[in-house]
């Protein structure tokens, strides 16, 4: 008979200050308003991103199992009631306290089951105290299966994750477009051993793949238009073109089949110098994230090709980018750092993370503090995030850092505008050269950039006024031009659209000054694989908006 399992993330909410929460954590669920459209206005991004780990491991295990995410611990407490052999639980590190009490109630209401805890807050130390079954230091699919006595050697078949993107304002006024996107996770772990890097030090400093070849992944993409009709996706790897033979394959496979998928990756300038960039677009590149770090990179991983020829080159071709820097390095000083945000800004990436230096537990970096007696010994766990201080900086007093990283992505607004601005643009300009060029793939991928552009127009034929500053309005006035110049003018679908855009933008200026800024918990999701291959899913429960403040300054936009 097969072992039921339960998998389930920390519970919510997140929104409410006290033990278990600190104000504004519920928007570290946000990639998009949190980090990389972290911006004061209202062209900010939303997402609400599955927990990716607990699918991967439920459809790859001989087991009858339940994917739980963001529960109430009233809903938790009762799944636990269901008779699971199995409870597993995945957490961060600033989710620790809820870990405990979570691990308390399964105790009590779940005597005979396993507990066994994952994630990345799993490097924390003296993790005996919780008196679990099982801690998850690995990867956590051949994890399970030796749990369960499987072989390591059965196939991986990705399961289909999606995500949709739109504006944040759209959650609060529903009828905004949205983006579905798949999630694929190609392998786990990087060889770099950047001193800072969690996930390094957390597989070992070493590169586990998940799908074995380039063929093996364009099938995954082919199976998630079929069975869900996404051709869009984000692909999870520390640095997806280090591995060559493994890209050559995929772009091979890529360029027989007749679909153009499109995939944001993550990806290390060593690693796209080795590469023609045409060749890396004409396999559907379309986003990259890379880490520039600062000016003065001291990583082994920026080697390369000059950053500045590689990002303008990549939006030459209309490839969106993210750039990402580190605030609180040794050679950070205050007259520098203003220095590390011009240099980004300059870049014009399409969104940013900025992000203070964290010496996650395992890392070099933190072996390193601690001798040199620089860690923040009395930090408190749920306050341990993207912003937060955690080292001892000889020039920045504590908390300083987190106020200079904020006024950085204030900079970045105000120099090059908004996040979706500034990938309307990039989509522009690459839409206009690779619809020149001799390869049909490239110029059947100028069309579809060019469709893209045009869907982003009517956000701003009508809401200039909702931008930061003269400049920026002139930026983008300039691109909606060129637009129109190279595309054609608006039809009548996208001068409604723009109307319903600039009534949602004034909406939602009456109902902030009317009711104060909100945030919003993400639903509870529950997904059942009934043993490899076998699952369905029931609906999400719609967001539910609590009354506490998100950035969004009033007062700046009717100045604006």
């Amino acid at each position: 008979m097969k072992k039921r399992i339960l998998f389930t993330t920390i519970f919510r909410p997140f929104s409410k200050p006290g033990k278990y929460n600190l104000p504004g954590d519920e928007k570290f669920l946000d990639y998009f308003s949190n980090r990389l459209t972290r911006e004061p206005g209202l062209f900010v991004l939303h997402d609400n991103h599955p927990t990716v780990a607990p699918h991967l491991i439920a459809a790859n295990i001989d087991a009858d199992v339940t994917v739980l995410e963001t529960p109430t611990i009233e809903e938790f407490k009762e799944e636990l009631g269901k008779g699971y052999d199995i409870v597993a639980i995945t957490f961060l590190t600033l989710h620790f306290p809820k870990l405990m009490h979570m691990v308390a109630w399964a105790r009590k209401l779940a005597p005979e089951a396993k507990i066994v805890i994952g994630g990345f807050g799993t490097a924390l130390y003296d993790l005996d105290r919780l008196e679990v079954d099982g801690v998850c230091q690995e990867e956590g699919i051949g994890y399970m299966r030796k749990l369960l006595g499987q072989s390591l050697k059965d196939p991986v078949e990705h399961p289909v994750i999606t995500f949709d993107i739109g504006l944040r304002v759209g959650v609060q006024h529903p009828g905004l477009p949205k983006k579905r996107v798949g999630i694929l996770v190609n392998g786990f772990g990087c060889p770099h051993a950047c001193e800072f890097c969690s996930t390094s030090a957390y597989f070992g400093r070493k590169h586990v793949p998940l799908l074995g070849t380039g063929q093996a992944l364009l099938d995954t993409m082919v199976r998630y238009e079929r069975e869900a009709g996404v051709k869009d996706f984000i692909i999870y790897e520390e640095d997806f073109y280090l591995y060559k033979r493994h890209i050559n394959d995929f772009i091979a496979a890529a360029r027989g089949h007749g679909t153009l998928f499109s995939y944001g990756c993550y990806a290390t300038i060593k690693a796209l110098s080795q590469f023609d960039i045409e060749d890396l677009v004409d396999s559907g590149l379309s986003h990259v994230w890379i880490g520039v770090e600062s000016i003065e990179s001291p990583f082994n991983k920026s080697m390369g090709r000059p950053i500045r020829e590689v990002f303008e080159e990549l939006q030459r071709y209309g490839v969106t980018t993210t750039g990402s820097i580190i605030a609180g390095l040794d050679h950070h000083k205050r007259d520098n750092l203003r220095g590390e945000f011009e240099h980004l800004a300059s870049l014009f990436p399409s969104t940013v993370q900025i992000s203070n230096l964290i010496a996650g537990p395992g890392t070099p970096l933190r072996e390193r503090l601690a001798q040199e007696n620089r860690l923040i010994v009395d930090q408190l766990l749920i306050d341990s995030h993207l912003y937060s201080d955690q080292v001892v900086h000889p020039e920045f007093g504590r908390g300083e850092l987190r106020e200079l990283i904020f006024q950085g992505y204030d900079y970045i607004y105000e120099t090059i505008g908004p996040a979706v601005y500034r990938m309307m643009k990039t989509w522009l300009e690459g839409s206009r050269n690779l619809r020149r060029s001799p390869r049909e793939r490239l110029r059947a991928r100028g069309e579809l950039l060019a469709r893209r552009a045009a869907a982003f127009r009517p956000l701003f034929l009508d809401t200039f006024d909702f931008l930061p500053n003269d400049a920026v309005r002139a930026a983008v006035k300039e691109c909606v031009a060129e637009m129109e110049a190279d595309v054609g003018p608006p039809d009548e679908q996208a001068l409604a659209t723009a109307r319903l855009f600039r009534e949602t933008f004034e909406s939602e200026v009456r109902r902030l000054e009317r009711e104060g800024p909100h945030v919003y918990e993400p639903p509870t999701r529950t997904s059942r694989y009934a043993g490899r291959g076998g699952t369905f899913t029931t609906p999400a429960v719609p967001m539910t908006p609590i009354k506490r403040p998100f950035d969004v300054n009033v007062e700046r936009l009717r100045r604006a």
